[in-house]
């Protein structure tokens, strides 16, 4: 069953909804223009404002339904380190991230995270998303602003989790880290463009 469902939440993840709306609504391959990623930001600048809103949600879903849904499925103990929403939404992530029908060139990860860290621990992924938010608003850097939100959600978890940061909640916390560096990663040619100055704004 876990086995299964995991294939399932990677197929899910692997939906390129950024493709889809640039073939629905421009008739055009998301992958040829703008910065080639087939991401919201991308769909956004792309497509407009309404399009790239619509994939970031759709993103969003994709990690919060194998987390949240497809994890009731599954009899597991709750306490156990490795947590069935856990599987399901780094299977969902990995399927974002590395689809294998486009050669495992995909998005960065942040929407769909976003979605498996508001279904495993909603209060850490509200303030990783407020963070977001500021970070956005006063840089106009929506590349800063997801790797600020993917790096404080860990720290956020932990201060909200003393107790058991190191104990029944480990996997969380630990998942986090894990996500936070792949967005990191993912996002390392956007670092070098914002130490350069050369990193686009919104609105520009």
């Amino acid at each position: 069953m876990v086995f299964i469902l995991s294939l399932l939440s990677y197929g899910l993840g692997s939906v390129s909804f950024a493709l889809i709306a640039g073939k629905l609504l421009k008739g055009i391959d998301l992958r040829d223009f703008g910065s080639g990623n087939v991401g919201a930001t991308n769909a956004g600048r792309v497509l407009g404002r309404k399009a790239g809103i619509g994939v970031f949600l759709l993103d969003v879903a994709k990690g919060f339904v194998p987390a949240f849904f497809l994890a009731q499925l599954v009899d597991a103990d709750p306490a156990s380190f490795v947590r069935p929403g856990l599987v399901f939404g780094i299977a969902a992530i990995l399927g974002h991230s590395f689809p294998f029908y486009l050669k495992f060139k995909g998005g960065k990860a942040v929407a769909t995270s976003a979605g498996v860290m508001l279904a495993l621990a909603g209060w850490e992924a509200l303030v990783a998303l407020l963070v977001w938010i500021v970070c956005v608003k006063t840089t106009r850097m929506i590349s800063l602003a997801s790797i600020a939100g993917a790096l404080v959600f860990p720290v956020a978890f932990f201060c909200l989790h003393l107790e058991t940061a190191f104990g029944a909640d480990l996997d969380v916390m630990l998942a986090g880290i894990l996500l936070s560096l792949l967005i990191l990663y993912r996002h390392k040619a956007n670092v070098v463009r914002i130490f350069s100055g050369t990193e686009p704004r919104v609105g520009k």
